[in-house]
């Protein structure tokens, strides 16, 4: 169902929840996404252990051993890699990259290094640009530098990672892995009996890929709902495309089949600008680049001025035939 090649450019999360069922334990998971941004389970497991670094070293050589494409370095892993978790994942895993879940590691910068850290530590994970990374880094005390330096670069920045060659696409967080904790409560898994949440689980994830199956063959665009969502608006958060203008560059510009460079600015900041290139889907911003899809605040913003449609633009794994192909239903077996 999974093809090798795009799940190593989809990156997981992987997360453990307790188990208040009669046996205790943990139950461990780790998911992903698929081409319209729906949840994914990949592994679920239960251990009547808390979580180390036996108990998750399992969990990750079944997770090689059923998607053998996904231990390949190009491919994220978001976890809060606690608990045993990290060295599991090597052991399990080896080739995988391992990226530190920005919202768990965000007030553990404050405690050791201050309010003003955490505000530096945020801007950092989300400089985009090499440039603006640098620049962040540049302006850090030598408290905070010191603090985080202690990981790898490449381990908590989005930009660093995509310099490694780690595909984390718009991810930094395991919000969608503690997503699928707390549905193990509404549907019944993590409060009963385990035999019981068993024979839960399976029919919780069949009813995912039976809902997600249906809703993609009534899709006719090109880019799944929420793929469009984000070509139209940017996906970036708290940047609203209204709050920006843009201005087409050279004596061609003013026809809309004609135009290809553009000036875009936040309302507030006229001088401060990001230059798009609309043909090819670019932006010295430099996110689309590094979430590998055509989606920025500044590229929307030109799109929607001139009736261009970034559909085109989209990757293989943001497209509707694979949200289509990646989501066939199960055959039930007797």
């Amino acid at each position: 169902m999974w093809d090798a090649g795009l799940l190593e450019r989809t990156p997981s999360e992987t997360d453990g929840a307790h188990s208040e069922g009669d046996c205790g334990g943990t139950f461990k998971s780790t998911v992903t996404y698929d081409a319209n941004r729906n949840l994914v389970a990949l592994v679920v497991d239960h251990s009547i252990f808390n979580e180390d670094e036996i108990r998750w070293t399992a969990h990750y050589r079944k997770l090689h051993d059923e998607y053998p494409g996904i231990d390949h370095p190009s491919h994220g892993n978001i976890s809060d890699q606690d608990k045993g978790l990290e060295a599991g994942r090597k052991k399990g895993c080896a080739l995988m990259s391992g990226f530190h879940c920005y919202k768990h590691r965000w007030p553990h910068v404050g405690q050791h290094a201050g309010a003003k850290a955490m505000k530096e530590y945020m801007e950092v994970v989300y400089a985009y640009s090499e440039r603006h990374l640098n620049f962040i880094l540049a302006q850090m005390n030598a408290a905070t530098k010191t603090y985080i330096d202690k990981i790898p670069h490449a381990e908590q920045f989005k930009r660093s990672a995509f310099l490694a060659g780690v595909s984390l696409r718009n991810y930094s967080t395991q919000q969608g892995a503690e997503s699928f904790n707390g549905k193990l409560i509404s549907r019944n898994v993590r409060h009963v009996p385990v035999l019981d949440a068993m024979p839960n689980i399976v029919s919780m994830l069949r009813d995912d890929v039976v809902s997600a199956y249906n809703q993609a063959l009534t899709c006719s665009d090109h880019a799944p709902p929420r793929i469009r969502t984000m070509l139209r608006t940017g996906g970036e958060d708290e940047k609203l495309i209204e709050k920006f203008s843009c201005k087409w560059q050279g004596t061609s510009a003013r026809t809309s089949a004609s135009r290809t460079i553009a000036h875009v600015w936040h309302v507030d900041y006229p001088d401060k600008y990001f230059v798009v290139n609309i043909k090819e889907g670019t932006c010295s911003c430099c996110r689309p680049e590094v979430i590998e899809a055509p989606c920025c605040v500044h590229l929307a913003t030109c799109a929607n001025s001139s009736g261009v449609d970034l559909a085109p633009k989209l990757q293989a794994m943001d497209t509707t035939p694979r949200h289509v192909g990646e989501n066939r239903p199960p055959r039930r077996t007797v």
